[in-house]
């Protein structure tokens, strides 16, 4: 279960990198045409000032003329432009309203992602839970031979009395302590033959 779920975690964050590669790639994109707006927008001003001054400047009938051609000329220039902005800005709105789809894709999968992490993280803990308690267990039947030989010599194990080792995953948080050690012992009392074999 536990190399199931990393497998699939490795999977599922492939799949958000190459989202989150097409996000970074639209976000790029609506920059340049942001860009490119603001950019033809300044151009089309500074048309409209010159036309303007054009205008403003003209003395005779000929400069006059010159300037209202040139005027014309950016209006059109202008309402060219403003035309081409709009169906940029169109454009935008739906590389924005793609960036925002990604977005959501990519939380999916990072919600994924964790749900996948925490069943893999349990599934370790419930693992190393079991080895833990195989240990603590080896331990009280040494623990219940050192309160067997040192019963021999008229002790209680009082040198253990602050012991106390928690088994994990237990419901009832059982805990070994000197007690569950001596209660071992005494359910098998230890010998002086038995010291042999030590």
């Amino acid at each position: 279960m536990i190399a199931e779920s990393i497998a699939r975690v490795a999977d599922l964050a492939g799949q958000a990198a190459t989202l989150q590669a097409n996000q970074d790639q639209l976000s790029r994109r609506i920059e340049e045409t942001q860009r490119d707006i603001k950019s033809t927008r300044e151009s089309v001003a500074t048309a409209e000032q010159e036309a303007a001054r054009a205008i403003a400047g003209a003395t005779g009938e000929d400069e006059s003329h010159a300037a209202t051609q040139q005027m014309e000329k950016t209006v059109q220039l202008a309402l060219a432009k403003e035309a081409g902005n709009q169906i940029k800005q169109r454009a935008i709105d739906a590389m924005v309203d793609q960036a925002s789809n990604l977005t959501r894709s990519i939380d999916e999968i990072q919600n994924q992602i964790d749900e996948e992490e925490r069943i893999a993280a349990e599934a370790a803990l419930l693992l190393l839970g079991e080895r833990w308690n195989h240990r603590v267990a080896e331990l009280v039947e040494l623990g219940a031979l050192i309160a067997g030989v040192d019963s021999l010599l008229g002790g209680r194990l009082h040198a253990l009395d602050s012991l106390k080792i928690p088994l994990l995953g237990s419901k009832t948080r059982h805990c070994v302590d000197r007690y569950v050690l001596l209660e071992t012992a005494d359910s098998s009392p230890l010998l002086l033959a038995d010291l042999s074999s030590l």
